[in-house]
């Protein structure tokens, strides 16, 4: 499925050229895995790249990377059983 009216790489230039969003954290979630796809979404502004399907604990660890986590929360715990 495509985005109706930009991709995300677009949307990250975008969002980028504005003043006030150019320390907002953007990770890509995509199907695209290939190496070159990662660098295309760095080389748009995003902060990080995770390839599908999507390993809870990279996700967590990213989001820790780039977000924060709760003080004394460890990613591993955010989601009961994993």
């Amino acid at each position: 499925m495509t985005m109706p009216v930009m991709d995300g790489l677009e949307a990250s230039r975008r969002i980028r050229a504005m003043d006030r969003y150019r320390q907002l954290p953007i990770i890509a979630m995509t199907a695209n895995a290939m190496k070159g796809d990662r660098e295309a979404c760095i080389a748009a502004g995003m902060n990080d790249h995770l390839a599908k399907p999507i390993d809870t604990r990279e996700l967590f660890g990213v989001l820790e990377k780039w977000v924060g986590g709760a003080p004394g929360r460890h990613a591993d715990s955010a989601v009961p059983g994993f």
